[in-house]
């Protein structure tokens, strides 16, 4: 004699909501899973018990919307894919310090649910460029020094004053470099500087954390180039020629040996980054030949993993340079 098993109350109510074709109310979900929530139960106690399956089920990582149904009532629905946030969102400097100060009031807190709790704190980290708060709550020296660097950085942008650093080279080498600051922003919580690198010329991002004896530099400032944003710099990832349409999604690995370049160059665009140092990007591409040669720049050290198009495209690039 074969036992069926029946599924965790949880489970049988995602699998609900997955094939539902429109939004449920509780007692909606109470007549479709008589077994989750029998009928004998008391209506609070079925309440209590569907809460907590829906909270169960956003500390795995689905993403459940409840609609206003009236009278106190929801009807709840799993988001679709095409509703999420778009990766090159960003939130505006006043809309991510408000977020900030709520996320920061006891208050509010204990009245958040621990999933949306965390899911506010990741929408800081990845999508607030200029919330300083998204670092982390790190102590101690280290971090006293990190604090002090995005402070001169700071006053050298707002005033127009070059700085000289040492920063790692591509050999891991510390080498003096002299820039012109043009503001701070945040990536995965890390500070970055967007300056002028007075020897190359372009501006570029630079690690806080990277930098070390950090100073007023003998060399005046210099202007960074007519139309530059900071917003538009800290998000950028894209090798498009205007408002070119057919855009397509790159990916590209590339390997501990050129990663401080990637991140140097385009930190917005770098979506994973292993144990090892390998990092994963992506970039929207409608312009293939400059997106080539930017991938040519790191030699042997990169790849482009997909789309096999493009792949193809850049084998062609080859035999042809």
């Amino acid at each position: 004699m074969v036992t069926m098993t029946k599924p965790p109350p949880m489970e049988r109510q995602l699998a609900l909501l997955a094939g539902a074709k429109h939004p449920l109310t509780q007692d909606e979900a109470f007549t479709r899973l008589p077994y989750s929530y029998p009928e004998e139960g008391k209506r609070d106690s079925r309440r209590k018990a569907f809460a907590r399956d829906l909270e169960a089920l956003q500390a795995l990582g689905a993403v459940i919307l409840a609609e206003d149904a009236g009278e106190g009532e929801h009807r709840y629905r799993l988001m679709a894919e095409d509703e999420g946030l778009s990766k090159d969102f960003l939130l505006e400097p006043e809309e991510a310090l408000r977020l900030r100060s709520l996320l920061d009031s006891a208050l509010v807190r204990s009245q958040l649910a621990a999933p949306a709790g965390q899911a506010l704190a990741k929408l800081l980290s990845y999508h607030a460029p200029f919330d300083e708060a998204a670092q982390g709550e790190e102590a101690g020296d280290e971090a006293r020094e990190l604090g002090g660097r995005c402070e001169k950085l700071r006053v050298c942008a707002a005033e127009g004053r070059a700085c000289t650093i040492n920063y790692p080279d591509h050999q891991g080498n510390d080498a003096r470099r002299d820039i012109s600051p043009g503001g701070l922003f945040f990536r995965f919580g890390k500070p970055y500087c967007a300056a002028l690198c007075h020897r190359d010329g372009v501006v570029k991002a630079f690690s806080v954390e990277r930098m070390s004896q950090l100073r007023l530099s003998r060399e005046a400032g210099r202007p960074l180039p007519a139309g530059f944003k900071l917003a538009d710099f800290a998000s950028r990832n894209a090798f498009r020629l205007g408002a070119a349409s057919g855009a397509v999604t790159a990916r590209l690995r590339v390997l501990p040996e050129e990663a401080w370049r990637l991140k140097e160059r385009m930190p917005a665009a770098v979506v994973s980054e292993d144990k090892a140092g390998v990092l994963e990007a992506e970039f929207e591409v409608s312009a293939p030949e400059r997106f080539f040669k930017f991938v040519l720049g790191f030699g042997e050290f990169a790849q482009i993993l997909s789309p096999p198009q493009l792949k193809q495209d850049f084998l062609a690039f080859l035999d042809q340079a």
